[in-house]
């Protein structure tokens, strides 16, 4: 494998992180709090969370990190990793980040699927980011997204999550980013 070969998923997520770091979604979010306040009475939500545009924006480059068709998403990059020589404490903290962006979305939240368990953070982000944002070619997750968001208490809730799990997954990627400029500066000097 050539250096450039090495280096090219390693160098796209770098890029692709810091498109979605400039995005309104974190510039604007980032050190505000994300509120919702329900009124289940009343069917009644009043939300300060970030608009539509801002999510779409941010959605456009996240998907790099998730979708395997891009040589920058999670599962490639840890395909990439076992190839490259590196020490092991860089690919072990890789393998750790990439864990635990799992583990947020396997994380169950406090309300169900009538009768049928909880949901988890992941049932939640995947039905908005293939049924709604990323694609609306899943008839399942969008139908999902559309049965939401019939009563303001659901659509409220469910975007809330979708929004936290966003930000979560978010600092998970700098993480990993940092990580890939210790991969860089180690392949650079071999």
């Amino acid at each position: 494998m050539t250096q450039e070969d090495k280096l090219y998923p390693l160098e796209l997520y770098i890029e692709k992180f810091d498109e979605i770091n400039r995005s309104g979604f974190v510039q604007n979010w980032l050190d505000d709090s994300l509120k919702l306040n329900i009124n289940i009475m009343e069917d009644k939500a009043k939300k300060q969370v970030p608009n539509i545009d801002e999510v779409k924006s941010f959605i456009l480059d996240f998907r790099f990190f998730v979708q395997d068709r891009e040589p920058c998403s999670l599962r490639n990059l840890h395909s990439h990793y076992q190839k490259l020589s590196l020490p092991s404490e860089i690919v072990n903290d890789f393998q750790k980040q990439r864990d635990f962006f799992n583990t947020i979305l396997d994380q169950e939240v406090n309300f169900g699927k009538q009768g049928k368990g909880n949901y988890t953070f992941g049932d939640i982000f995947w039905s908005y980011f293939y049924g709604q944002y990323a694609h609306s070619n899943n008839p399942e997750k969008r139908k999902k997204v559309k049965e939401w968001k019939e009563t303001n208490f659901m659509e409220s809730v469910t975007g809330f999550h979708f929004l936290c799990t966003l930000y979560n997954l978010f600092f998970v990627l700098k993480r990993i980013r940092n990580i890939n400029i210790r991969a860089i500066e180690e392949i650079k000097s071999q």
